[in-house]
C-alpha cells in the first residue's frame, strides 16, 4: 500500500507505533469501543430450551441471534440462519430439537466490551464471521 493512500483512508483513525525487534508496527485505533454501540440488554438462550422456544424470544426481542449461556459462561450463538438450515430445511421439528443441537459451538472469536471497532471487525474477518 502506498502511503499517499494510507493517509487518506484513517483520517479519523488514531494512530500508534511501536517497535519491536527493529520493525516499526503500525496499528490503528477507531476510537470506538464495543460498548459504544452494543446492546445493552441481550437476550439469552441456555442450551437445553427448544428451538422452538429460542426462536419466540428471538421473535418478541427482534433479534437475528442470541448468546447461548450455561452457568453464566458464554457456551455458543444461535442464529436464524442456524434455524433456517440445520431445522427448516431439513423438515425437523422445532420443538423436539434442543439448542445445543443446533447452536454454533466453540465461537470461532470473542470480543471484550471495551475492545476497539477496528480490533473487532479484524478478528471478523479473520475468522470470517459476516
Amino acid at each position: 500500500m502506498r502511503n499517499c493512500c494510507f493517509k487518506y483512508i484513517i483520517v479519523s483513525c488514531r494512530i500508534n507505533r511501536f517497535k519491536t525487534n527493529g520493525i516499526v508496527i503500525f496499528f490503528m485505533k477507531s476510537g470506538l469501543r464495543a460498548i459504544d454501540f452494543m446492546s445493552h440488554k441481550v437476550v439469552t438462550v441456555t442450551p437445553n430450551m427448544t428451538i422452538k422456544e429460542a426462536a419466540k424470544l428471538m421473535n418478541v426481542h427482534r433479534v437475528g441471534g442470541v448468546p447461548v449461556c450455561e452457568n453464566g459462561k458464554l457456551v455458543g450463538l444461535l442464529t436464524e440462519r442456524d434455524i433456517m438450515l440445520r431445522v427448516t430445511a431439513l423438515d425437523k421439528k422445532p420443538s423436539k430439537l434442543k439448542v445445543n443441537s443446533v447452536m454454533q459451538s466453540p465461537l470461532k472469536a470473542i470480543g471484550e466490551k471495551f475492545e476497539d471497532l477496528l480490533s473487532l471487525s479484524r478478528k471478523m474477518h479473520e475468522h470470517d464471521i459476516s
